[in-house]
């Protein structure tokens, strides 16, 4: 085993709720999470299942994802905080593809101090489970009383109920890796109603603004009855030269710029700013804590999913971004809905229908202006779109595409096959109005 190997890989078998583990060794030639997780998928997947997919969903019990750690996961490594998840994934378009997606926090460095190098996910449950991982102690629990939950309050409870049985029943701990004890929650990545549902759009999200959004894998747990994930290790990861690690990180820093928000990721531009957060061994502190009060207080939001309805709502209130963008954030994550589909990061200022399309809802609110959807019109919804970038229309956007109901079930399949079916895709695509690079044909 080399350094910053922990020399297993847990294998999960939900059918049979059995567990074993694989020897890490086989797949450190491949480097890293991604290459790691791809082969281990190949490994693992039965070949007839992805031979052809023309006729598949990505929902099939045979589909499996990984979530896979590098060596750099687990230590003092700036930026190793990534869990990569591979896997058969929903989303693409026309037909489910072998994808990769990824999140921050601390899953990957917990899975490590586990004793894993990643988990390989296979079959289907008959009934809601999560899996309760303390160190070499592996429990598929009962998730019916999770099930319908939003991912905020599936951590919570998982929690709850990790954090009582740990002083309880864990302690002692066995000798070795299994030793001692923690004061430490268990890390946990799971899906939100959307996931339940089979949605296309469901992300795997991990504590509160750490998301896998691309693929819909959040999606492929709801199709396998798997709510979640939990790990709490006690272990520690092997380096080769601590010193010499210590050094690199030292120097690293003394190298590079903070990007603390306001200067590089200078997209928080609100008086609702609370503190930078980082994923584990970073010192980059690129997402953010907000404080609006009850609705999102100490919520996480980074990357893409900051952008939800910023545009918007700065479009309503002369450039400001209001608590409303934060609310969208909070409210997409609890859902684990994907952002890359909604968000309005995405920007072409090539339409002639819009000064600037910027992604899922600008597309969605220029089929408004068009004509092609409202009320009485060829895509029929109650929802008012003359209220677009408002807390309002945003949340009720969500719960729609979250639950299923009335154009939501249309949009939870994702962007581009909602415009497929209403007969906007090709026109829409060449126009410009919508920026989905992953719309490929045959």
């Amino acid at each position: 085993m080399n350094g910053g190997h922990v020399g297993k890989i847990l294998r999960l078998d939900l059918t049979n709720r059995k567990s074993d583990t694989i020897p890490t060794q086989k797949y450190e030639q491949w480097i890293g999470g991604f290459g790691m997780g791809l082969a281990l998928f190949y490994d693992e997947v039965d070949k007839k299942y992805i031979t052809d997919t023309k006729d598949k969903t990505g929902f099939e019990p045979q589909n499996v994802i990984c979530l896979m750690s590098g060596p750099l996961q687990g230590t003092l490594a700036p930026n190793g905080g990534r869990t990569e998840v591979v896997g058969l994934a929903p989303e693409a378009y026309p037909r489910p593809q072998i994808c990769r997606s990824n999140f921050g926090g601390k899953f990957s460095a917990m899975m490590k101090f586990a004793g894993y190098d990643g988990i390989v996910i296979k079959g289907a449950a008959d009934k809601p489970v999560w899996v309760n991982i303390i160190n070499q102690k592996v429990v598929f629990e009962d998730a019916g009383k999770l099930w319908g939950l939003d991912t905020y309050k599936t951590q919570e409870e998982i929690w709850r109920e990790v954090s009582s049985k740990a002083y309880q029943e864990w302690l002692p701990t066995g000798t070795g890796r299994d030793s001692g004890s923690t004061t430490q929650r268990p890390a946990v990545v799971t899906m939100g109603q959307i996931g339940e549902r089979k949605g296309r759009l469901a992300s795997l999200v991990h504590e509160e603004g750490h998301a896998a959004g691309q693929g819909g894998f959040g999606g492929v747990f709801g199709s396998k009855s798997l709510k979640a994930v939990s790990v709490l290790g006690t272990g520690s990861v092997p380096i080769a030269d601590p010193k010499e690690l210590i050094a690199a990180r030292l120097w690293y820093k003394s190298h590079s710029t903070n990007a603390m928000p306001g200067s590089t990721f200078g997209n928080w531009g609100t008086e609702h700013f609370g503190r930078a957060l980082n994923c584990y061994g970073c010192d980059r502190g690129c997402y953010a804590n907000f404080d609006t009060g009850s609705e999102v207080l100490g919520a996480g939001s980074m990357c893409v999913d900051e952008y939800f309805n910023q545009q918007e709502d700065m479009d309503r209130n002369n450039g400001k971004i209001t608590d409303a963008t934060l609310v969208a954030n909070t409210m997409m994550q609890r859902y684990g809905i994907n952002a890359y589909e909604l968000a309005t990061g995405m920007s072409l200022k090539s339409s002639p229908h819009s000064k600037e399309v910027r992604g899922g809802v600008s597309w969605l609110h220029s089929l408004y202006r068009r004509g092609i959807i409202g009320k009485g019109k060829k895509i029929e919804t109650d929802l008012d779109f003359d209220k677009v970038g408002t807390k309002e229309f945003a949340v009720e956007l969500l719960r729609r595409i979250a639950y299923r109901e009335e154009i939501g079930d249309d949009l939870a399949e994702g962007i581009v096959r909602a415009a497929a079916k209403w007969g906007v895709l090709e026109s829409d695509l060449m126009s410009g109005l919508l920026p989905m690079i992953y719309a490929v044909g045959e």
